[in-house]
């Protein structure tokens, strides 16, 4: 699909008729060039509106809401008039392979007296078409542009991180991801079938395994929902600890001291910020080394008692092997020493069964050292720890309090305000620990229903393999299940492997990332490859959220990790994901990369607008982002740029790939007029 004209009439500051017309050649950028208020936004807007009308903006049909939003889209001067007319006007050229054909959207607005009335009309190749075809016309562009993809395809650079990295973004992700690459029609297609299911034989083993699966799938949104809050929590305990830094700094660098007799109370109250600390690190640690097995306090037991079991087993083994030999043997017959033997065929007869453990010495310490110091955690110290934070606070609100008594030099004024913040990083974590105390519950509580989500699957598989099912749908939903499981894990792929090639051409930083994995609920994670020794490979895997992460790759890290585990090797370089923050150029190269890589895997010919490209971007990645990104984009693409983004040299980049070119010229009078052929001249 690709456009050929835009036409604006009376919309925004373009008064009477304006058009861009592209040239029908095979060069895909269309650069328009406008400075701020020039109308790059209207044209936005313009676009988006004509090709859905009220939908984009939420509403299912017209209403007084949409009327009000298209009489801010209208010319000013032409709203006055009692009947003016405004309109939008969009050629789109659609090829399928056997021929072309160019459907004319046109969506204008009649005011009479104060109200609007909207009209739109659709045309093939010239031709006005019936009310059936253009139904079937807007169902069609709705499927290839879904609103809820529009933004996708018209990328804001000021927003667009958002998308995919705020708070929605992973959903975001997702839906972005199925409908690109055509795989959210099996939901629709699952569904078709399960209702087709109702009356048969095996309808309740299929009732309770969906069942299962929409409860492991609601604990997995769950503690998707969880890992989001503690993110977020996280980043605001950081956000609260920066504020109090730079307060104390802009008080230091303006030339604020203290006096002598603040010198014992500000020494008490570091004392007090150094163990609320290390109090603090020692939260965290619990959190992430005991909190998980004091959940599975009884298990560890039972296997301690086992593990003791095993080791005088293989005591008495020992001893049984020395004095069961041929000669010993024989020394006790000769001397009538029956009873002796007696005991050892006694021993001989129970216990021929193998044990279920096979340690060496070395395996057996580690182990039982490892458990011993789960085992004799006291979980009583947590809430000693926390009532010495609360200690802590009352101490350090007692002496602020006699700090804010006096000013002097404004020293009281930070104070008061450094207190507020710690009290509420202080508040921040503890909501922090119970979180993660929740996820925690929540993970081990979607592996075990995972689990019997994963046998019912296999019983359904073993049903229709071994018997004879009248119903085709049964046979075709499980079969459906299982393609979809195949192509997202193939799709996956492919997006993870286009995307660090696009990336690594792009990027001018070390240390940043090394890939992307898309898990099997569609969750992007960006990762970076670290070298690990035991220790720190040790505490790294006791996370449940870590080894869920290492599952997600192949063999050859857990085969690594085996290694350093066992002493055969010092280190292994081991993926982690990363959690802290990307700066504002970070994330810019990041999103585009990403969004190049869906356009060139998915294959999806479908105009693509960006606005304002350069937000974020340094001018290091520039080049990289022209180079890579713009000319990397197979499908058109409308670039919207101001007199500060591409120029000069960077306009130079693309010159062999320019279609067309725009300037949005405003006056001063604030009417924009489009210049065809020309853009911002210099450098």
């Amino acid at each position: 699909m690709k456009i050929r004209k835009i036409t604006l009439y009376n919309i925004g500051p373009y008064k009477n008729e304006n058009a861009f017309e592209i040239d029908d050649n095979e060069k895909h950028i269309i650069l328009i060039g406008g400075k701020n208020g020039a109308g790059k936004t209207t044209f936005f807007r313009a676009i988006k509106t004509c090709l859905y009308g009220c939908r984009i903006w939420g509403f299912d049909a017209n209403c007084k809401p949409y009327y009000d939003i298209i009489s801010t889209l209208i010319n000013n001067e032409e709203k006055m008039n009692n009947n003016s007319l405004a309109y939008i006007e969009i050629q789109l050229l659609f090829n399928d392979g056997k021929e072309d054909n160019v459907y004319t959207i046109k969506r204008e607005w009649h005011k009479t007296n104060k109200s609007f009335a909207e009209k739109l009309n659709v045309l093939k190749n010239g031709a006005e078409i019936d009310e059936s075809e253009k139904n079937d016309f807007n169902s069609y562009l709705l499927s290839i542009i879904p609103p809820a993809m529009f933004n996708f395809y018209f990328f804001d650079g000021e927003e667009i991180t958002d998308f995919f990295l705020g708070s929605n973004g992973e959903q975001n992700f997702r839906d972005a991801f199925l409908k690109l690459y055509s795989l959210d029609t099996f939901s629709i297609m699952k569904d078709n079938f399960k209702r087709n299911i109702n009356n048969s034989n095996n309808k309740k083993v299929f009732d309770e395994y969906y069942e299962i699966k929409n409860n492991y799938e609601e604990i997995v949104k769950y503690k998707r929902h969880l890992e989001r809050q503690i993110r977020e929590l996280n980043k605001y305990i950081d956000e609260l600890s920066a504020k109090k830094e730079s307060i104390i700094m802009d008080f230091k660098n303006s030339g604020g001291v203290t006096i002598d007799e603040w010198m014992k109370l500000n020494k008490e109250l570091d004392y007090e910020e150094l163990k609320r600390e290390e109090l603090s690190k020692r939260i965290k640690d619990i959190a992430n080394n005991y909190l998980p097995f004091i959940i599975l306090n009884n298990e560890l037991i039972e296997l301690e008692s086992k593990l003791n079991s095993f080791k005088n087993n293989q005591k008495v083994k020992h001893y049984h092997e020395i004095i069961s030999s041929t000669e010993y043997l024989n020394y006790l017959k000769e001397n009538n020493l029956n009873s002796i033997i007696n005991v050892l065929e006694n021993y001989d007869n129970h216990n021929k069964g193998e044990n279920i453990f096979d340690f060496s010495d070395y395996e057996f310490n580690k182990i039982n050292h490892q458990l011993h110091d789960k085992l004799k955690f006291n979980k009583k110290e947590l809430l000693v720890i926390l009532k010495e934070v609360d200690k802590s606070l009352a101490i350090t609100k007692k002496i602020r309090t006699i700090l804010n008594s006096t000013s002097y030099d404004g020293y009281s004024t930070i104070t008061v305000e450094t207190n507020k913040l710690e009290i509420e990083r202080l508040k921040m974590e503890k909501e922090l620990l119970l979180l993660q105390n929740e996820h925690q519950k929540v993970l081990f509580a979607s592996e075990a229903k995972l689990n019997e989500y994963m046998k019912l699957k296999e019983k359904i598989q073993s049903l229709l393999k071994n018997e004879s099912v009248s119903n085709i749908s049964e046979r075709a939903l499980i079969e459906f299940e299982l393609l979809e499981e195949k192509l997202i894990e193939r799709q996956s792929r492919l997006l993870e492997k286009q995307f660090i090639e696009i990336f690594n051409k792009i990027i001018n930083k070390n240390n940043f990332v090394d890939g992307i994995i898309i898990d099997k609920d569609i969750n992007l994670i960006p990762y970076k490859i670290e070298s690990f020794n035991k220790e720190k490979l040790e505490n790294y895997i006791s996370n449940p959220q870590n080894k869920e992460f290492i599952n997600l790759f192949d063999k050859t890290y857990g085969k690594k990790i085996a290694s350093v585990l066992t002493g055969k090797t010092k280190t292994a370089k081991i993926p982690f994901k990363i959690e802290s923050p990307f700066s504002n150029g970070e994330k810019q190269v990041y999103i585009m990369s990403i969004y190049l890589a869906v356009l060139q895997t998915s294959k999806r010919d479908i105009p693509f607008f960006i606005d304002t490209p350069f937000a974020r971007i340094d001018t290091v990645h520039k080049e990289g982002i022209i180079e890579v990104f713009f000319k990397g984009i197979n499908n058109q693409i409308f670039i919207l740029s101001t007199d500060s983004e591409i120029y000069g040299k960077y306009k130079a980049q693309i010159d062999d790939s320019i279609n067309k070119m725009f300037l949005l010229d405003s006056d001063n009078h604030g009417e924009t007029l489009i210049i065809q052929n020309e853009y911002f001249r210099g450098e």
